[in-house]
């Protein structure tokens, strides 16, 4: 948190997920202090890290009661592991999404936002569409080499508050 490690109380080690869940969603602030409502129902885009691996998803809630559910770009429920924690971060279309080092233009535009200036998609496959699932390195051990498209690590951050 601003800009430290954080640690487990009890071990003393890294705090971290085994999956991150990158999920769009609208939000608008409703008063003078900043505080902003989220449109949880309905149908967004996302982005699942795990597994040194980048999928798009599509995540859908239809009723305020209801769980949020995942898909994969196919259509199919997407399953998370049982295996390690999953975390969420909610991020406005309207935020400016960063992936430091730059990840490739289809995944960009998959979520339908902008690529923050001087950030130009380097590492992008000739043959990548939509669908594609694109390998980003993890910390730690790194994900082992694939034959699929290979993509720097990547850490998402948003422009303005959340």
């Amino acid at each position: 948190m601003n800009g430290a490690q954080q640690l487990d109380r009890v071990t003393l080690k890294p705090v971290s997920p085994g999956t991150v869940v990158i999920q769009m969603a609208n939000m608008r602030v409703i008063d003078d202090k900043g505080r902003q409502e989220i449109s949880f129902i309905g149908e967004g885009r996302g982005l699942v890290l795990y597994g040194g691996t980048a999928r798009q998803i599509i995540w859908k809630k239809t009723a305020p009661r209801e769980f949020t559910r995942f898909f994969d770009e196919t259509g199919k429920p997407f399953f998370f592991s049982n295996k390690s924690p999953v975390w969420v971060q909610v991020v406005s279309p309207i935020n400016r999404l960063a992936f430091d080092p730059p990840v490739p233009q289809n995944v960009i535009a998959f979520l339908g936002v902008q690529q923050p200036a001087g950030k130009a998609a380097t590492a992008a496959p000739a043959a990548a569409t939509a669908s594609a699932t694109v390998p980003v390195k993890t910390t730690p051990p790194p994900a082992p080499a694939s034959a699929s498209a290979k993509l720097p690590a990547a850490v998402a951050s948003t422009s303005g508050a959340l």
